[in-house]
């Protein structure tokens, strides 16, 4: 399922608008804790938010609702660069301070973590997106590259993609776009291929990408395009 965010005004009020097709969905407790410094709509059933200048994960349910608040300076976590929901249910998180993943459970708890990232690949990384596929982790630093592990927390490769937006796995392919550009690198294959936006979709808000099809976020409303 592709899902599409934006923030949005209604009635003067600050929100958070989400389209899970075909419902669009909002929180409007925006004016109490303010813009979220991260946001993860991997899971229709699950809906991640982060506050920076808290430290804290508000985890919303399939209708935006609270669903819970996560302090995580109480795991002396105090500055995440990416959050991302793991397969079981749990969370992924990159400490800046400590240059670590970390998993943790919906209550904050530690349940994992890998060993310093400059030990592990030899320099310090500032990770932007963090997500999931076929039970690997992908943590993509647009200055440094796409850094992929196992559950365990074995780095298992590093794919030489960087400078590109939204980024995102589908299948055995990476998508993102750059510079009025949509671009696919192939797992298998190593090769990327790269495509010049249409007139169409420039200026668009947002992109997501599925198996088969990109989904656009303007201003006018949602549009879906077929991948070939």
């Amino acid at each position: 399922m592709a899902i599409s965010v934006a923030y949005g005004v209604l009635f003067g009020t600050l929100i958070l608008l989400v389209y899970f097709p075909p419902l669009i969905l909002y929180f409007n407790d925006i004016k109490r804790s303010g813009r979220a410094t991260l946001l993860d709509v991997s899971n229709p059933l699950k809906v991640l938010l982060y506050y920076r200048d808290f430290a804290t994960i508000v985890v919303l349910d399939r209708l935006l609702g609270l669903r819970n608040t996560i302090d995580l300076r109480r795991q002396d976590i105090l500055q995440v660069s990416a959050i991302g929901q793991s397969y079981d249910n749990k969370i992924w998180l990159y400490d800046e301070y400590a240059n670590k993943l970390k998993k943790t459970d919906e209550e904050g708890k530690l349940l994992s973590e890998t060993a310093d990232f400059r030990l592990l690949v030899g320099e310090a990384i500032v990770p932007q997106q963090i997500f999931e596929q076929d039970r690997q982790v992908y943590l993509y630093d647009p200055a440094k590259g796409i850094f992929v592990f196992d559950y365990y927390g074995t780095l298992k490769t590093k794919i030489p993609v960087t400078g590109w937006q939204h980024v995102k796995a589908a299948g055995r392919y990476i998508y993102g776009t750059a510079g009025g550009k949509l671009f696919r690198y192939d797992m298998t294959t190593l090769l990327t291929r790269e495509w010049v936006l249409p007139p169409a979709l420039a200026g668009s808000l947002s992109f997501t990408f599925t198996s088969s099809g990109l989904y656009v976020l303007k201003k006018e409303g949602i549009e879906i395009y077929t991948l070939r």
